[in-house]
């Protein structure tokens, strides 16, 4: 994992990066912060830098974690996979990489919608979700619901 210092309207704060391995590729992360981990997870036709407000924001209070999802920003798309990878899934390997077990999510469209599958399929690992414009792909929040 590689470091930089980054300056941003919210003072100096160090900013860690790196690519984390998941099935098939290399997902680009960041994370800044200490405190209880949040995840950011950005819409789809959009890369984690559609989050630099509130990452420096949160970073404040929190370990702010964000990345690229396959084939955007500085994740690379493997050539080699025709079909659509889960986001879910790569977001709890990129997790289980850093170490994380327990996370609030805030997410926006498809990453909404992969938080909502990783809360379903991983009820424990999942502190908090906010999600906007997200749905689940499955209607049973027993999962969910045994959790509570």
């Amino acid at each position: 994992m590689s470091q930089q210092t980054e300056g941003g309207n919210f003072g100096t704060h160090e900013r860690k990066t790196g690519f984390a391995p998941v099935e098939g590729t290399e997902l680009y992360f960041e994370v800044q912060g200490q405190g209880p981990a949040l995840l950011l997870l950005n819409e789809g036709s959009l890369d984690c830098r559609m989050w630099d407000e509130q990452f420096d924001y949160f970073s404040r209070s929190f370990r702010v974690v964000r990345y690229d999802h396959r084939g955007f920003g500085r994740s690379p798309d493997p050539a080699d996979r025709l079909d659509i990878y889960p986001q879910a899934q790569d977001v709890l390997a990129l997790l289980r990489y850093l170490e994380l077990e327990r996370v609030s999510i805030v997410g926006m469209t498809m990453g909404a919608n992969a938080g909502l599958e990783l809360a379903l399929d991983n009820p424990a690992l999942v502190q908090a979700l906010e999600g906007g414009r997200g749905k689940a792909s499955r209607t049973d929040s027993s999962a969910l619901r045994a959790s509570e």
